[in-house]
């Protein structure tokens, strides 16, 4: 029953965000970008390479592409493939894709030709649009799938580096395709319900792929749930059409996805990083438009925090893994703005969960209640708007946020002391509005508050089903997530592990998380993860291994003795590591989280070599 009663309604209320968006709209995914061309003509959806691309632009580019692949066969239901980086091309063949009635399977970049393979096939793709530096491979699996058309571009389309298309035999070139199409969008019916936008695969780092059907229903109505309510909040009108916002986190990943269509909901400029471990190219974007968000992962924080200018007053989001507490402090303090963090999954379209309170907390009082503005103060801020301009206003509250931010630290601390807790690091924060949450036992049912269990989640914006089955991995309704999770008298709730990540150590559940949190506090880490390996003294138990990153400076300063006695003082005896490897680098997934299950093989292969495993 505590699930159903929905503590974090208390939260809503708390902020002034509404406690409901239902009923969501049901129309077309492709919607938003007819409606920011309409709404802002003059402003640049996208920024790539210094190339500005403006709404309306993008609009009859994806336009023609649509005619283009109703040319080539594409019809209403179709699967077709990308591999893009973030760019315009991506932009422009995910609307195109919408507009002629198909959904999109986004590839991962660094797929093999054995995964490509795969998805191809378990999607029955007959038509594919990538960079021309992935010919090759598409080659290689070409005769092994029902691919017919292949759609290639270069990374510099549209930018001053681009060079006219030449001729290359098999293959169509992306923007003569649009040259030659007509401007008009094909008129297709879209069922937001029941058709599918998008079909990522997913569960690659943990198992085999599947294949997520998410609806244009599913996708809208996650923007919403994120979106809407700041576009309803007092000074909604300061960002809607006026905003910036960076984007390295790859479009090819559910995360980047939403956030890419998030950016067109609202009418933000783009600032597009193809490659998602450039953090040079994601702090000069930030000095030079100073944009109003910054959507990353952990990862990308950790490289930003030696690279970004003190004080750059970007607000930041972190989601797909966990982002340690340490970090975060570390980089509030460089950047002089909030980070703040969310949690989702590619079957959820994929935001879950949101934690604003960095955010919030700066436009507290004294009491910890929101600051009511005046009207007439609205009205001042709306007039100055028109004479300096939308843009360059918003530059300047960026300029602003870090005395906002140390302010609202201060008065955070003070009425922390008075039992009074407005910011919650180290939190997923609440459910996304008319998202409902339980945590559950091993039987399915729901566990007291403060207890662990699994996470369950139910909303509007969960998948369809794993292709191509409507209602595969769905109890009731409901997604199992694999997540173990708390949530806290308040309504906030806290990620403990994945459950394919937790370690038995002879009969103890560790939490890796927990250790990796620890193994953060050590200064000089830059990156870390525990993991279990076979016992081979316990059959059916395991002992803990924990790899480290130091930074540069503090390479050889770390020692194995140090790591293991740190955590001793702040562990169990049982969660202990026994062992500890330094490395100068750990392996990552395509979303750069650190990829467990690659250690736990390249261990267990070396324990069958050593003969303490028998081989399979």
């Amino acid at each position: 029953m505590v699930y159903e009663v929905k503590p974090w309604l208390k939260v809503y209320e708390r902020d002034n965000f509404t406690t409901t968006l239902a009923p969501y709209p049901e129309i077309p995914l492709f919607k938003f970008l007819d409606d920011s061309a309409d709404k802002f003509p003059d402003r640049p959806a996208l920024t790539f390479l210094e190339r500005k691309m403006r709404f309306p632009e993008l609009r009859t580019e994806a336009n023609s592409l649509a005619n283009a692949l109703r040319e080539l066969g594409v019809r209403k239901g179709d699967l077709v493939a990308t591999i893009l980086p973030n760019s315009p091309q991506f932009v422009i063949a995910d609307y195109a894709i919408l507009k002629c009635g198909a959904a999109n399977v986004p590839c991962s970049l660094l797929h093999t030709a054995r995964e490509l393979e795969y998805e191809l096939n378990q999607a029955k793709v007959e038509t594919i649009i990538l960079l021309d530096s992935h010919l090759d491979i598409v080659n290689q699996v070409k005769s092994k799938t029902s691919l017919r058309n292949i759609i290639i571009t270069n990374l510099h389309d549209y930018t001053e580096r681009e060079v006219p298309p030449g001729f290359i035999p098999g293959a169509y070139q992306f923007r003569q395709l649009i040259a030659d199409a007509d401007p008009e969008p094909p008129q297709v019916q879209i069922n937001p319900k029941e058709d599918l936008a998008e079909v990522p695969f997913t569960g690659g780092a943990t198992g085999t792929p599947k294949g997520v059907m998410l609806t244009h229903y599913n996708l809208v109505a996650n923007v919403y749930q994120t979106w809407e309510v700041i576009r309803r909040s007092d000074l909604g009108f300061l960002i809607e059409g006026y905003g910036s916002i960076l984007l390295a986190l790859p479009f090819f990943h559910q995360y980047g996805h939403w956030a890419m269509h998030s950016a067109v909901f609202m009418g933000l400029n783009m600032l597009l990083v193809p490659d998602p471990r450039d953090a040079e190219m994601m702090s000069y974007l930030m000095k030079k438009y100073r944009p109003m968000f910054n959507i990353a992962v952990p990862t990308q924080i950790m490289k930003l925090l030696n690279k970004v200018d003190t004080n750059i007053g970007v607000l930041s989001a972190s989601g797909s893994a966990a982002l340690p507490p340490e970090l975060a402090e570390k980089y509030e303090k460089k950047s002089g703005a909030p980070v703040d963090e969310g949690f989702g999954l590619t079957e959820c379209s994929p935001v879950t969960h949101i934690n604003l309170t960095g955010l919030t907390s700066m436009f507290k009082n004294k009491q910890g209640k929101p600051v009511a503005i005046p009207k007439i103060v609205l009205s001042i801020i709306k007039l100055i708007q028109k004479i300096v301009g939308g843009e360059r206003l918003l530059r300047g509250f960026t300029r602003a946020v870090p005395y906002l931010s140390k302010r609202a630290k201060k008065r955070t601390e003070e009425l922390a002391k008075k039992g009074l807790v407005l910011r919650k690091k180290g939190s997923i924060g609440v459910p996304a509005v008319d998202t409902e949450v339980r945590i559950v036992d091993e039987q399915g049912n729901d566990v007291p508050i403060g207890q662990t269990g699994e996470m369950w989640i139910k909303g509007p914006q969960v998948m369809k089903g794993y292709w191509p089955e409507p209602g595969k991995g769905l109890i009731d309704g409901w997604l199992p997530t694999g997540d173990i999770a708390r949530m806290d008298e308040d309504g906030f709730f806290y990620i403990v592990d994945r459950i394919k990540d937790m370690i038995n150590v002879s009969g103890y559940k560790v939490y890796s998380r927990e250790i990796d949190d620890i193994l953060y506090q050590i200064p000089g880490v830059e990156m870390a993860c525990a993991i279990g390996i076979p016992d081979p003294d316990r059959p059916g138990s395991e002992r803990i291994k924990v790899f480290i990153k130091p930074r540069p400076e503090f390479a050889g300063k770390i020692t194995a003795e140090q790591v293991i006695e740190h955590c001793r003082n702040n562990l169990p005896a049982y969660a202990v590591p026994k062992f500890v490897e330094f490395r100068e680098d750990l392996p990552l997934t395509v979303t750069e989280k650190i990829f467990k299950r690659k250690l736990r093989e390249e261990e267990i292969e070396k324990m069958k070599k050593a003969g303490l495993l028998k081989s399979e």
